[in-house]
């Protein structure tokens, strides 16, 4: 594959990149003529794979830094931190020293040394999310399904309503768990729901990081509930936010 000067798109290249403001630079990860890549996120690469998404002529390039086109706009999904973009007159080459280039490899590599890519991490979110508003928690739980995090997905979640359900279905009627028995019940479904991810992976169903918000049919101090629809709009659905002590959390099967 070759720029539009005729030189030659390497993997690790890192190019300027049009902007709706300008433009950002961004590292080549991937070609569509060969389907090369980088160390990229598994769970990606096999959704290019498996659905062909990569034209012969594009390339995919990954942000360098802060993601350009990150937004917290409800209406949509959240983009993740690679972009498919043809390889034409506004892409090109960014002039790098050989000693840049080095640095940039050597903090990758020290990056995946790190686990940032791997399932293998200790307990406790590989990014900080907010979870301030309802919007922020739903975008922060797509964005952990779109990345394949397993503990963003699981932290981005209340298991409050699904632990009380267990529990009050094995009381008789009229009696109630208590709050210890609440919060027991919570983290053992947090552990469960984390170790089917592992085990399992994220699914191949509805792929709820591509997902759009359509519109906020309920709102409430304690409650927000959002109809969304599939990413071809042909499967519509509801998805329940809660606001729990550490803020707002996606409600577990809602």
């Amino acid at each position: 594959m070759k720029y539009l000067d005729g030189s030659p798109i390497t993997l690790g290249d890192v190019v300027q990149v049009p902007i709706p403001k300008g433009t950002a630079k961004a590292r080549v990860v991937m070609l569509g003529e060969t389907y090369e890549h980088l160390d990229i996120d598994k769970g990606f690469l096999e959704w290019v794979k498996a659905e062909k998404k990569l034209n012969k002529a594009d390339i995919v390039v990954e942000w360098i830094g802060r993601n350009p086109l990150a937004h917290n706009d409800p209406r949509y999904a959240p983009v993740g931190n690679y972009m498919f973009t043809a390889v034409d007159e506004w892409v090109k080459k960014d002039a790098l020293t050989t000693r840049s280039r080095r640095r940039l490899r050597a903090a990758r590599s020290a990056r995946l040394s790190a686990g940032v890519r791997s399932h293998k991490v200790p307990p406790g979110p590989t990014v900080m999310h907010d979870f301030s508003t309802p919007e922020e928690a739903l975008a922060a739980f797509q964005r952990a399904h779109g990345e394949r995090d397993v503990e963003s997905a699981v932290e981005a979640l209340n298991f409050v309503r699904a632990a009380t359900a267990d529990l009050s279905a094995k009381l008789p009627p009229g009696q109630v768990p208590t709050p210890d028995e609440i919060a027991q019940r919570v983290a053992e479904r947090r552990d469960e729901y984390r170790k089917m991810l592992h085990e399992g992976g994220f699914g191949k169903g509805l792929n709820i990081a591509t997902c759009k918000v359509i519109s906020l049919v309920e709102r409430t101090e304690e409650v927000a509930r959002f109809t969304m629809t599939n990413r071809d709009g042909n499967m519509f659905f509801s998805m329940r936010v809660e606001k729990e002590s550490r803020g707002w959390r996606v409600v577990l099967g809602s």
